[in-house]
């Protein structure tokens, strides 16, 4: 019973704006950017939402509240995404015991939420003596995400309940800035349980500073950046993307253009896209199009009729993994996305298409030189026309951001990355040996390969 109290008081002092970190004031008007997936704003509404969404998982029992069969002592990785079981799957495949455990289906095990939400129901006063107490801009995040605070409680208790009952090794996760991870990475702390955080896309320094006990990071872009968002305790290492490497035989090797993919973000409405979509159809007619909405996207019915008017493929990345699609493609045209990166890695040409012409440049990508810029559907045609004609090579371009890449390491992201958990699980120094300080980040102890071993 001393412990169930002890964790309602942890829950009690919890700071439930920095677990919905994405809607903190200084970081609201870019989160709004989001043409869909926005919570409808107002205080009735989240409220109503909430209530709806405990009486779906109350239909779904006894399924929505049964706590998994959780191997005692395992590693625990957690997942909510595609992205971020693309990014962990490598590594539960090569870690013996490793326990995959998500939410909305995602991962082998699932959290019972029901029960978050039930515990969440107590902290109903003290959500709303928050709301009377916030004043200013901090008021304004309550009515896109009330129910997201009212949750965070109920949600932090489930967890702690079930990382008392496993006791996991470490616990690994691959986002820093949504409520199912931030409240994950406190409650594991809570309980005096080792953090790793793995990255599963670009970053930038709107980001959290780290908070974990290690970071395995993909190159020196992201150690920068992060070391730009705070001064942080947390030991990093760069290890490249696990994620990419199954792709690694599959890097593109054309010196000619003739199949583009057109990847759109949530951000990006019909108009603009449409726009760039029609002109490239009459002025670039020699290519094959493609068009890839972002797998969170819930737009598909719109863009698959973009597609059909523009006599253009689809490609479903809910059903088609990136690094899949980009094994098909010669060149790339998207806004701010990770999938620029990811198509350098596998030597797809990227183009930074800016559809608003905000020049915004999240992760800058065009400023360090990964990809061209162009913002008027006339001029990105007739640079389609030139890499027609010849492709240049673009892999070298990614060093910055993937560490394995040009080492004996590279496609082998996984291998390095799992290696690092299990001498960390075993409490073995991870410093000294192939790995060595990097002197140029200041604020963050981040290490990389010294020596690359050939086997």
């Amino acid at each position: 019973m001393s412990g169930t109290r002890q964790i309602i008081r942890d829950a009690l002092a919890l700071d439930v704006s920095d677990l919905v970190y994405l809607y903190r004031p200084h970081n609201m008007d870019m989160t709004l950017l989001s043409q869909v997936g926005q919570p409808k704003p107002g205080i009735f509404i989240r409220l109503g939402a909430f209530c709806w969404r405990l009486l779906k998982l109350v239909r779904q029992l006894p399924r929505s509240g049964q706590m998994p069969a959780l191997t005692p002592r395992a590693p625990l990785f957690f997942v909510t995404t595609r992205n971020q079981t693309a990014a962990l799957q490598p590594l539960v495949t090569e870690i013996k015991n490793a326990e995959l455990v998500g939410i909305e289906g995602f991962g082998n095990h699932q959290l019972p939420l029901f029960w978050a939400y039930v515990w969440s129901l107590p902290f109903l006063p003290v959500v709303m003596g928050r709301y009377w107490r916030a004043s200013g801009l901090e008021r304004r995040p309550f009515r896109h995400v009330w129910d997201m605070y009212w949750l965070s409680y109920g949600y932090y208790i489930l967890l702690r309940r079930l990382l008392r009952q496993m006791r996991p090794s470490v616990v690994v996760m691959s986002n820093d800035h949504m409520l199912w991870t931030r409240a994950l990475l406190r409650a594991a702390q809570a309980e005096k349980l080792t953090t790793i955080y793995l990255q599963h896309a670009s970053v930038s320094e709107r980001f959290p500073p780290l908070a974990f006990d290690f970071a395995l990071l993909d190159g020196f872009d992201a150690a920068q950046k992060y070391a730009a968002c705070g001064p942080s305790a947390t030991k990093v290492f760069l290890v490249g993307l696990p994620r990419f490497d199954a792709y690694a035989t599959r890097i593109n090797r054309q010196s000619q253009a003739s199949v583009v993919g057109i990847c759109i973000n949530p951000q990006n409405g019909l108009d603009e896209v449409a726009r760039l979509v029609m002109a490239l159809a009459q002025t670039a007619p020699g290519l094959q199009f493609v068009l890839r909405p972002h797998p969170s996207d819930p737009r598909r019915e719109m863009w698959q009729k973009l597609a059909r008017q523009a006599e253009w493929e689809y490609s479903d990345g809910r059903t088609e993994p990136a690094f899949q699609f980009l094994s098909r493609m010669d060149v790339v045209l998207a806004g701010d996305s990770s999938i620029l990166l990811e198509a350098a890695l596998m030597n797809v040409y990227p183009i930074y298409y800016d559809f608003l012409g905000q020049k915004l440049d999240y992760y800058g990508f065009h400023q360090n030189g990964l990809a061209a810029y162009h913002d008027d559907p006339q001029v990105v045609a007739v640079a389609l026309q030139e890499l027609a004609t010849r492709k240049p090579d673009v892999r070298d371009r990614t060093k910055r951001y993937c560490a394995s890449v040009h080492t004996a390491y590279d496609g082998r992201s996984a291998e390095l990355a799992a290696a690092l958990i299990r001498q960390i699980i075993a409490g073995e120094s991870l410093t000294g040996g192939d790995w060595q300080r990097a002197p140029e980040i200041e604020g963050l102890a981040v290490y990389e390969l010294s020596a690359t071993p050939l086997s």
